[in-house]
C-alpha cells in the first residue's frame, strides 16, 4: 500500500498511483509516480537547479523552491519527500529488488536523518532480508523518532522478541501500553509474551484488558 502524505488530496493520490507517463484526460497534466517525485526532490536537495514539475506545483512555486534549495534539508524543501521515497522503496520490494529498496531508504536517511517513517521502512526491508540485528536497530530508531506512533513501537517490540530479547520487548510494550492503553496490538503482544514466558498472572491481566476492549 502506498504511503501518502497526511492531507493528500484524492487527485494527488490518483496521480501517484497512475504510473509513469500517463495523462489526465481532462487537464492533460502529467501524472507522477513516487519514484519521480522522490528523485525530483533529491535534485532540489542536491541544489543542481533542476526542479520537478510535481503534483500541484506552479512555475512560480518551483522557482521559489529552487532559490531556497541551497543549504536546506529535503524535508524543508518538500514534506512529501519521505512518503515518496517510502513509496518508491515499496515499488522495488514488490519487484523483488530488496537491495535497491534498502539503498534508496539509506540515501533518504542521509537527507532526513530524523524521519521515523523512513527508518521503519528500512527496518522492514532488513527483516525481509533476514538481517535481524540491523533490522532491530532501524526499528528502534523509528520508534524513538516517532513516539506517538503506536504501530512502530509494537513492531520494534516484536522484532526484539524475535531476536531473542523478550525481556526488553516486554519492557518496551509495557511503556507503550501506559501511553496507548486501548491499543489491542500492544495488549495482545503483552499477553502472548507473558504466556510464552510462563507468567500466567500477567497473561491473565492483559487478557482481561483485551476482553474489556473487545467484548
Amino acid at each position: 500500500q502506498l504511503f501518502h502524505p497526511p492531507g493528500a488530496s484524492g487527485a494527488y493520490r490518483g496521480r501517484v498511483a497512475a504510473g509513469p507517463g500517463s495523462r489526465d484526460g481532462d487537464a492533460g497534466s502529467t501524472k507522477y509516480t513516487p519514484a519521480a517525485q522522490c528523485h525530483g526532490i533529491y535534485r532540489l536537495a542536491n541544489g543542481d537547479g533542476r526542479a520537478p514539475w510535481g503534483p500541484g506545483k506552479s512555475g512560480q512555486s518551483i522557482r521559489r523552491t529552487r532559490r531556497a534549495a541551497t543549504g536546506r534539508s529535503a524535508v524543508e524543501l518538500d514534506p512529501a519527500f519521505a512518503p515518496a521515497c517510502v513509496n518508491h522503496a515499496d515499488l522495488h520490494r514488490s519487484r523483488g529488488q530488496e537491495a535497491k529498496a534498502e539503498q534508496l531508504l539509506r540515501e533518504a536517511i542521509e537527507k532526513i536523518p530524523a524521519n521515523g517513517d523512513v527508518y521503519h521502512a528500512l527496518g522492514l526491508s532488513l527483516v525481509r532480508q533476514k538481517r535481524n540485528r540491523e533490522a532491530v536497530e532501524a526499528l528502534e530508531q523509528a520508534a524513538r523518532l516517532s513516539p506517538d506512533n503506536a504501530r512502530y513501537i509494537y513492531v520494534y517490540a516484536v522484532a526484539l522478541d524475535s531476536s531473542g530479547d523478550r525481556g526488553k520487548a516486554i519492557m518496551v510494550l509495557q511503556g507503550a501500553q501506559q501511553r496507548f492503553p486501548s491499543d489491542t496490538d500492544i495488549l495482545g503482544a503483552l499477553r502472548a509474551f507473558h504466556r510464552d514466558s510462563g507468567n500466567t498472572e500477567a497473561e491473565q491481566t492483559y487478557a482481561e484488558k483485551l476482553r474489556t476492549l473487545l467484548p
